[in-house]
């Protein structure tokens, strides 16, 4: 059944399409949609073979538009559809988006995989504070994001699998895909605000009644040191670890002004600096 099909694949822009179907093979996959490139910067034509995942299998330059009609022989009762901008087709747009990401995922190579995990695995003990935070924090929310994506397509599967289970496997796979959907979608939130703050750039804010403290991540990582403050009528909690103890244990001493440049949509300090009154 012919569910639409993307108005641009990969850096073609498609005007007719096919399919599916069975229109032969290339390398031993199976060509699924036929599709018509016309219209671009080049003034050229293309026909399109593509895989039941829109993989550009093989293409071939026309002289035109019937050109590519003519190189082709469809069944009886296939046609060429037209393809006309509309909300539906827009949707087939961010289908597409989303199909290209999961091949992409599907064919990674492993190495990519055990790369993120190991990341993940060592992402507690990455410094939050200096001139690399954003990195260490880029490079730990990308892993877990790889992570994620893992659990989320075991949960996928789990979904499948239980399709006709038992009720209490049907709601338990199910609670499990709600659970890893948030939790990827939260990181990829976190990795929008980095992704900000790397345009917008460093702010400077003067805290006053400053402390230092330490907080109890989980076990078998090392504590998260922390300093606190008032800036402006707001609490501030700024994670700070890998910054000068002395200057943290001073802070705690004498709660002086502190001065903090940091990244403000992400919340990551890049130093630390005590003053004794505002500067201009």
């Amino acid at each position: 059944m012919d569910k639409g099909f993307p108005d641009k694949v990969e850096q073609y822009k498609i005007k007719w399409y096919v399919g599916p179907g069975n229109y032969g093979a290339f390398f031993s996959k199976k060509v699924t949609y036929l599709a018509i490139s016309a219209g671009n910067q080049e003034q050229a034509t293309f026909l399109l073979f593509l895989s039941d995942t829109l993989e550009v299998l093989t293409v071939l330059e026309c002289e035109s538009e019937q050109d590519a009609f003519d190189t082709v022989e469809l069944p009886e009762n296939v046609a060429w559809t037209r393809i006309y901008q509309s909300v539906q087709q827009k949707k087939q747009n961010r289908m597409y988006v989303w199909r290209k990401l999961r091949n992409v995922l599907r064919h990674s190579n492993p190495v990519i995989y055990f790369v993120a995990v190991v990341i993940f695995a060592v992402s507690g003990w990455f410094p939050r504070y200096g001139n690399f935070v954003l990195l260490f924090r880029v490079l730990r929310d990308v892993s877990m994001l790889v992570v994620g994506g893992l659990f989320l397509r075991f949960a996928y599967l789990g979904c499948k699998t239980y399709k006709k289970g038992s009720k209490f496997e049907f709601l338990v796979t199910r609670i499990f895909f709600l659970i890893v959907s948030l939790a990827v979608m939260y990181i990829g939130m976190d990795t929008l605000l980095i992704g900000i703050d790397t345009c917008i750039g460093t702010k400077d804010i003067y805290l006053t009644s400053t402390s230092y403290y330490r907080e109890d991540v989980s076990k078998g990582l090392p504590d998260l040191d922390c300093v606190s403050g008032e800036y402006e009528g707001k609490l501030y909690d700024l994670a700070v670890t890998g910054c000068n103890r002395s200057l943290l244990y001073e802070i705690e001493d004498t709660h002086p002004m502190v001065r903090v440049t940091l990244y403000e949509k992400s919340k990551s300090v890049v130093e630390l600096e005590i003053v004794d009154n505002i500067e201009e």
